[in-house]
């Protein structure tokens, strides 16, 4: 007595078996990653420019978000120490333990004009470019109480001011 074994019907089977497996393994991975990943709630992000760092994480830590300082610039709008943007910016929803990068500004850039009125021009020009500042229009008039036309400066236009801001 022989036994005839088809191996053509076994392979069959066993092959519609291994793809329902695979199926059955992918549909499980898939599911278990869902619920892995959406398992942090989403929050929305609150406005942080011209907070400081500080606060900027107390009210961040709240709600299980990072931080990060990504730089410093100058902006003569926002005192030195707070935050001029953001990204992600204000009212996006992100999953808890998201990290928020921050520029921070460094204050104005601010330089002191120095006061050159009744020194020698050519000394009034050098303390004007030591500072970084370039020497404006210059002007003369006449005066029979000052002899020598080039000989100091006796008015500033416009107004004087104490200090200067550059952008």
């Amino acid at each position: 007595m022989k036994i005839h074994i088809d191996l053509r019907h076994h392979a069959g089977k066993l092959a519609l078996f291994s793809l329902v497996f695979v199926l059955v393994a992918y549909f499980i991975f898939n599911w278990t990653m869902s619920a892995l990943i959406h398992a942090k709630k989403e929050v929305m992000i609150p406005d942080l420019k011209g907070k400081s760092l500080t606060e900027a994480v107390a009210v961040l830590s709240s709600l299980n978000v990072g931080i990060r300082k990504e730089g410093e610039e100058p902006d003569q709008s926002l005192p030195a120490g707070t935050i001029i943007r953001q990204n992600p910016l204000a009212g996006m929803s992100v999953r808890e333990g998201k990290i928020i990068r921050v520029t921070v500004s460094q204050g104005g850039n601010v330089i002191y004009v120095p006061d050159v009125v009744s020194q020698a021009v050519r000394t009034a020009e050098i303390a004007i470019r030591s500072t970084g500042l370039a020497v404006g229009e210059e002007s003369s008039r006449f005066s029979l109480m000052y002899k020598k036309a080039r000989s100091s400066i006796r008015t500033r236009p416009p107004a004087p001011s104490p200090k200067k801001t550059r952008w």
